[in-house]
């Protein structure tokens, strides 16, 4: 008898034991659908990106996808997977998927629901010419016409000044995806260029500029003024009734009048020409900043003594750098890496020189303002100096720590000013203690 009850406890046990494991193992699972559209190089695949968050104690997790088709929905897509998302490649259409979670025991718990999707297919757009803008009178405004390929209903549309200022249409009118309409009541633009840019849902963009003349609007007619009424004419007297006139004599026939002579017709003013208008000139349009941008540049460097024992009467106080950086765009900020490389001369002797080349190794950081034009730019890094002559009146292993602040002027789509000052201060406890700053003028080609 107590055997009996000692096995039933025990059979009791490992069934609480595994219920706990399930609610621990099977927690509440939510799905969400997330899609990153890469062009790879020489075809048009498209990835997308399924992610969901699971429990943590989860042995893996089942990924379904199906597919619309006449109306219902039909299997497409099966795969088991440990992460908690997946990258597959789904052309055109509509789609449903859902996460199936497995437990250690490799049981399916309770599934998400099925998340709906629209897979858009990502098109090119394609602007043809140039367009032209077109005046009407009533109502007041200008109609520009965009001809083109691949103009799709869900386009965005936008539409800037030469100072970077976006201007909304009054309406806009998608006639099929060859033909795009918009329009601007008068005053809404002033004479100038302007630049289109078309986004289709796919991520793809189309640019093109157009350039606006405004029309001065003929003046409206003076209105004819009202006739005045006439007064309405007193009734006349009843005439009195005349004695019968005696029958006068029949009067002469007089001559008849000469003709005069018609007068000669008076010669047409010729019209005055229209003054011909005066060309607007082209304006140079600066291209928007890409997201990973390569800057190589070449620099005057001056090297001053700021404290301690910085050899004042070796060095040149003047040097040249290179430099080379790749920054990429996180949030409104330029960051990633920057190496560099200076060189100046110093004298060991009255009779030997040497060359002093220094290696830096910075991480910098750049945020651009007004219409991508003007940057700040700011560095930290160390530096590693090399010493070309025998006689090693330096410590090469002193390396030393960079702090510094920049300026960047954008003249050309390619071409930057640069400007700023570095400090640079010794590390090594072996090499003398010293410090410079370093002011530079230089510049870059970015791309």
């Amino acid at each position: 008898m107590a055997t009996n009850i000692r096995s039933l406890l025990r059979d009791c046990l490992k069934r609480l034991v595994v219920a706990a494991l399930i609610l621990i193992f099977v927690p509440t699972l939510y799905s969400q659908e997330w899609v990153e559209q890469e062009l790879s190089a020489g075809e048009t695949r498209i990835t997308q990106r399924f992610a969901w968050s699971g429990g943590e104690y989860a042995l893996r997790y089942e990924f379904i996808v199906q597919m619309e088709e006449n109306d219902a929905y039909i299997p497409y897509f099966r795969e088991f997977t440990t992460s908690l998302f997946i990258e597959i490649s789904l052309p055109p259409g509509a789609y449903r998927f859902q996460v199936i979670p497995y437990d250690i025991l490799d049981r399916p718990g309770e599934s998400s629901e099925w998340i709906y999707i629209e897979i858009l297919a990502a098109l090119q757009p394609i602007i043809f010419d140039t367009p032209e803008f077109t005046y009407i009178p009533s109502p007041p405004g200008y109609y520009l016409d965009i001809f083109g390929i691949n103009l799709v209903e869900k386009a965005a549309i936008f539409f800037y000044d030469s100072a970077g200022i976006r201007i909304t249409p009054e309406e806009i009118f998608y006639h099929d995806d060859r033909n795009i309409q918009l329009f601007f009541s008068e005053g809404q633009l002033e004479s100038g260029y302007y630049r289109i840019m078309i986004i289709n849902p796919g991520g793809l963009a189309a640019i093109s500029e157009v350039l606006f003349h405004e029309v001065e609007p003929l003046p409206e007619p003076e209105p004819e003024p009202e006739p005045e009424p006439e007064p309405e004419p007193e009734p006349e007297p009843e005439p009195e009734p005349e004695p019968e006139p005696e029958p006068e004599p029949e009067p002469e026939p007089e001559p008849e009048p000469e003709p005069e002579p018609e007068p000669e017709p008076e010669p047409e003013p010729e019209p005055e020409p229209e003054p011909e208008p005066e060309p607007v000139p082209e304006q140079y349009v600066f291209e928007p900043l890409r997201p990973v941008m390569t800057n190589i540049g070449i620099s005057l460097v001056s090297l001053l003594p700021f404290y301690g024992d910085t050899y004042r009467d070796t060095m040149t106080m003047v040097g040249a750098a290179v430099h080379l950086n790749v920054l990429f765009l996180l949030g409104d900020f330029y960051i990633g890496p920057e190496v560099a490389l200076f060189s100046n001369t110093y004298d060991i002797d009255t009779i030997s020189a040497g060359r002093l080349l220094v290696l830096d190794l910075n991480i910098m950081a750049m945020k651009w303002f007004f219409n991508e034009r003007f940057a700040v730019g700011y560095k930290v890094g160390v530096s590693y100096p090399f010493l070309t002559s025998d006689k090693n009146i330096f410590d090469n292993k002193n390396m030393m720590l960079n702090m510094g602040l920049s300026i960047h002027w954008r003249i050309l789509n390619g071409l930057v000013l640069d400007a700023g000052v570095v400090s640079s201060n010794s590390l090594s406890s072996q090499g003398l203690p010293a410090g410079y700053l370093n002011p530079w003028f230089g510049f870059s080609i970015h791309f």
